[in-house]
């Protein structure tokens, strides 16, 4: 049986999935104990390794869009995030900077037309 240990930002996935009731916790419960007791998992909950970001995790979907993302070492299993696509592997678009030119800094083409 692995010892468990739960990163800070999985704890706060948690919270919030429960609160916002995005998950069944007899679902995850069961998930969580086959992995800690190194069952293999249901093919239901399609668990794969990952790559890029998470490199050395593995993921399994809880629900069709509620992942998570654990790792197994040293006889450990490390809860590390819990989320949706989106929350988990999307980057956040880089903010447009939004200025208002000085005209006198404008070619005179633009001036008086921004």
């Amino acid at each position: 049986m692995l010892e468990i240990e739960l990163k800070k930002k999985f704890t706060k996935d948690l919270k919030k999935h429960i609160l916002n009731q995005k998950i069944e916790l007899e679902v995850f419960d069961l998930v969580v104990e086959s992995l800690r007791n190194q069952i293999p998992l249901d093919k239901r909950f399609k668990d794969h390794a990952l790559v890029g970001t998470y490199k050395g995790c593995r993921e399994c979907h809880i629900k069709p869009d509620v992942l998570l993302v654990y790792r197994v070492k040293n006889n450990v299993l490390t809860l590390v995030r819990l989320g949706n696509h989106s929350e988990l592997f999307c980057k956040s678009p880089t903010p447009l900077i939004m200025f208002k030119p000085i005209a006198h800094q404008l070619p005179p083409f633009f001036r008086g037309k921004v």
